[in-house]
């Protein structure tokens, strides 16, 4: 067999799930492990651009896609290293945030209660009966 995922291509859902990713790389397929290898390489390289761009002294990855942060993680420092000048990557800190089902629609939340609270005054002058 090529591949543990192919399986998937067999069945009658015929999709992927992150879940069924994890799994096959866990039981070391190879085609799953150089798959993410190569999606890692392509996330270095998107880390190394906002990187030189922003040169910012932290960088956060979040959402699904942390869930595969182990084999995610020697990629993106290889492109880093290659594609990065050292003296930024000194003071960069890349970490990937654990993920919990809902998190975006805390996030939403969050952006929607700043805005709510730096807008207030507007907020008050369209809803009246808000100052009660």
């Amino acid at each position: 067999m090529i591949s543990s995922l192919h399986e998937h291509n067999n069945s009658k859902k015929n999709t992927l799930s992150l879940e069924s990713i994890f799994k096959a790389a866990k039981k070391d397929d190879r085609l799953t492990l150089s798959t993410l290898f190569e999606i890692g390489s392509f996330l270095g390289d998107a880390c190394a651009k906002l990187i030189k761009f922003y040169n910012p002294e932290k960088l956060l990855i979040a959402g699904e896609v942390s869930i595969l942060y182990e084999y995610f993680k020697n990629p993106i420092d290889i492109v880093l290293k290659q594609k990065v000048n050292p003296e930024m990557l000194a003071q960069l800190n890349i970490d990937f945030q654990d993920y919990r089902p809902n998190i975006e629609a805390m996030g939403a939340a969050l952006i929607s209660m700043d805005y709510f609270w730096k807008n207030i005054k507007d907020i008050a002058c369209v809803y009246p009966t808000f100052r009660k």
